[in-house]
């Protein structure tokens, strides 16, 4: 089994991706500042869910102490997040929200208040990651090595 993003943050990530994508579509400022925000999230998502987000997964059996083969992934995710991905995904963040908030400016400007509410709820996402998410990554691959270490100890 390939560890995958747990589906609510699939889907959570579309509806930002599908949201911004709509943004990117106008002729204007909020447009611009729109395609700027896509082309910097498309490149953090991806750092998210194909190196980060897929620990989530198996946190339900980590947390009762299962361990299987199809977990392994969890290594690379563990040395991945070792290695300074854990740095560059709050450095993302940094410029991610600077970006978004030129697409506040813009919409401010054009009297938009339903995307100034998109750009905070977008910003309050990236909080929880650097809050809960990343750091419950990290501690599921960091667990998952110990767990390993243990049953190598006891076989």
């Amino acid at each position: 089994m390939e560890l995958k993003v747990p589906q609510t943050l699939r889907f959570e990530h579309l509806e930002l991706r599908e949201q911004l994508y709509a943004l990117t579509k106008e002729d204007n400022d909020l447009g611009a500042a729109a395609r700027a925000v896509m082309e910097l999230f498309y490149m953090h998502a991806i750092k998210e869910e194909e190196r980060v987000l897929p620990a989530l997964q198996v946190l339900p059996q980590l947390a009762e102490g299962q361990i299987a083969d199809s977990m392994k992934s969890l290594e690379d995710i563990a040395a991945d997040l070792k290695g300074g991905l854990y740095e560059e995904l709050f450095e993302d963040h940094r410029t991610l929200v600077t970006a978004l908030r030129e697409i506040s400016k813009a919409a401010l400007v054009l009297g938009r208040k339903g995307e100034v509410k998109f750009v905070d709820r977008f910003i309050l996402h990236a909080q929880m990651e650097e809050e809960i998410l990343y750091p419950a990554a990290k501690v599921a691959a960091e667990y998952f090595l110990l767990l390993m270490q243990c049953k190598e100890r006891e076989g």
